[in-house]
Order: structure tokens, then sequence, then C-alpha cells
């Protein structure tokens, strides 16, 4: 269990991290796609697919260093049942998939207006 303080800290600096994060890859991906391939569907697909795809191992890299820093912990830790870590793999798994599956084969088919 970790304190309410500790919480909000963690929060507060994940958010800080990942708004960064999205705007610095949001930024990259909208400067070097080509002008011709820039519509805003195939923009926001690659802006999501980068977003989830790197977020997931921050945010692993991340609570890995929170585990580090005694501050805010009691004594008892709760951990995720193997059963939601298992479904929470899929669940990854499978957004990942469809969405490389769109970006590779349905978005190419889309023309812009």
């Amino acid at each position: 269990m970790e304190t309410r303080r500790r919480t909000i800290t963690k929060t507060i600096i994940w958010r800080i991290i990942g708004i960064l994060w999205t705007f610095l890859g949001a930024y990259l991906i909208i400067l070097f796609v080509p002008k011709d391939e820039s519509n805003a569907l195939y923009l926001a697909a690659l802006i999501a697919a980068y977003h989830h795809s790197t977020r997931m191992a921050m945010y692993y890299c991340y609570e890995r260093v929170w585990l580090r820093v005694g501050w805010g912990q009691s004594a008892t830790a709760e951990n995720l049942s193997l059963r939601a870590k298992v479904l929470w793999g899929m669940g990854t798994v499978l957004f990942v998939t469809l969405l490389l599956y769109y970006l590779t084969t349905i978005a190419p088919r889309i023309e812009p207006k």
C-alpha cells in the first residue's frame, strides 16, 4: 500500500511525462510525414500507435523506478492477481495488433479528400 500523497505525486509526475512525450512524438510525426500523406486520419493513427506502443514500456520503467523509492510506502503491498495481469497483457496485445493491421492494411487504401 502507499499513502495518498505518494499516489498523487506519482500521478502528477506521470501526467507531466506523458504530456511532454506525446507532444514530442506528435510534433516529430507531423514534421517528418510527407505533406502528400498527411491526412488527419493517418496522422492520428500514427500518433496513437506511437503513444500506446512507447508508453507501455515507459510506464513499466516508471513503476520500476518508483518501487525503489521508499517514500510513502507502508509495510504491505498489493499486487495485481495473475488473472488481471494476463487479461491486461492480452488486451494490450490485441489493441496493438489491431492498430498495426489498420496502419498496414486499411489506412493505405483510404484516399485523401
